[in-house]
């Protein structure tokens, strides 16, 4: 196998693999930030707010 065509089946195997472990990694390293962001309009007896009542609060 010539060597541009190994680089070329390594860059097009390599490349979704790196994508995909960069949107885990991203997911993961972000989950704090969504588990606060969700906490902030959960209401009593474990109602999400509507989208009336975010507007209403973020506002105030």
């Amino acid at each position: 196998m010539p060597l541009g065509e190994a680089v070329f089946m390594t860059v097009i195997v390599v490349t979704p693999l790196l994508f995909i472990v960069s949107m885990l990694y991203i997911d993961w390293s972000t989950r704090d930030l969504r588990r606060a962001a969700l906490a902030r309009y959960r209401l009593p007896a474990g109602r999400v707010a509507s989208d009336k009542e975010i507007s209403f609060k973020s506002a105030a």
